[in-house]
């Protein structure tokens, strides 16, 4: 998977304009992809948007970014609020799925609590999680 940074992001959908932080482990690349993907397949099949683009209005990008152990994705969408509704409901269903997915290696995973952080991990990264907090002698909660 090509890492998710601004250069990929801006090649591969035009309609963004500026990117300003992206700080997500790689597992949850693709989830972001397929949101966008789906944002792209509305703006391809809706010639308003065509139109909007053309004259030069874009889709910001302010943060993609894990809190509480969920992916967040907040966007700044210019066009008018039936198709940004459109847009931002793929978005949520990408922060849902993330919920489910383990940030570090894909599979699928649950939110595990630690000391003062949150975390989605599948069992077996868990438990790497807890072996590695064990000992650096930080005592994680089950």
């Amino acid at each position: 998977m090509s890492p998710l940074t601004k250069e990929f992001l801006s090649k591969r959908y035009p309609w963004l304009g500026e990117i300003d932080q992206i700080s997500i482990d790689s597992d949850w690349y693709q989830i972001v992809i397929d949101a966008f993907d789906k944002i792209d397949t509305v703006i391809k099949t809706t010639p308003y948007l065509q139109i909007e683009i053309e004259l030069g209005d874009r889709i910001d990008i302010l943060q993609i970014k894990e809190k509480r152990a969920v992916l967040n994705i907040y966007v700044a969408i210019p066009f008018i609020e039936k198709y940004a509704y459109i847009m931002r409901s793929h978005l949520r269903e990408a922060e849902d799925l993330s919920a489910k997915v383990c940030e570090r290696c894909g599979d699928p995973g649950e939110r595990r609590c630690g000391t003062h952080w949150l975390l989605t991990l599948c069992d077996e990264c868990w438990l790497g999680e807890k072996i590695r907090l064990e000992a650096d002698d930080v005592n994680p909660t089950d």
